[in-house]
């Protein structure tokens, strides 16, 4: 993830605070040390494949419930996996879900 620079609050009122150059995503914004993250890539790089990938998935398992408790109640099951694919994948669910 790229550092960013610190940011004087009078900034944040520019339109294009949160742009990236040639993009029209947010800037990712981190409030991690960089002590810290490289701690933490130190730890991943050391754990055996296995470990990484049940650790994904349990990262993957809790965002999908949390958006998934964010939808109204009683949606079908199709809805419901057409709204996670969209909230997931943007615009390229557009392709699973016509």
């Amino acid at each position: 993830m790229p550092r960013l620079k610190p940011i004087h609050p009078d900034e944040i009122l520019h339109e294009d605070f949160l742009k990236t150059p040639g993009d029209s995503q947010s800037l990712p914004v981190t409030d991690t040390s960089l002590e810290f993250e490289q701690l933490v890539a130190a730890r991943y790089a050391g754990m055996r494949p296995d470990e990484r990938v049940r650790i994904a998935t349990g990262m993957f398992d809790t965002a999908r419930e949390l958006v998934i408790a964010s939808f109204p109640s009683g949606l079908s099951q199709m809805e419901l996996r057409r709204r996670l694919c969209r909230r997931f994948y943007g615009e390229l669910a557009d392709k699973a879900f016509p």
